[in-house]
């Protein structure tokens, strides 16, 4: 959508042609959060290979498990959380502050 803006002239962020600056907000966050989360990902991977090389099992796996859905949990809340200034409804709005 972002080259069509640019070099097709579509028009869909450019706010004064009808676009929508907000649509590009939650295009950001949401292709963003996943970053975050593939990063921990990496790490249990490199947990995972350390214990397969020593042969010893991984210390607190189910914690590590159950810590990687919270901090995809997280991550969803946190783009909700960036979003609260573009006009949530202000039960949103309250719950996301």
């Amino acid at each position: 959508m972002l080259l069509v803006d640019r070099y097709l002239g579509g028009h869909f962020f450019d706010t004064q042609a009808g676009g929508s600056a907000t649509l590009w907000m939650h295009f950001f966050w949401i292709l963003d959060i996943p970053r975050c989360i593939s990063d921990h990902s990496l790490l249990c991977i490199r947990l995972r290979n350390y214990s397969s090389i020593s042969r010893k099992p991984i210390f607190g796996y189910p914690v590590m498990v159950g810590a990687t859905v919270c901090i995809a949990f997280v991550s969803m809340s946190v783009w909700a959380h960036h979003m609260f200034t573009i006009g949530m409804s202000s039960y949103a709005n309250s719950f996301f502050t």
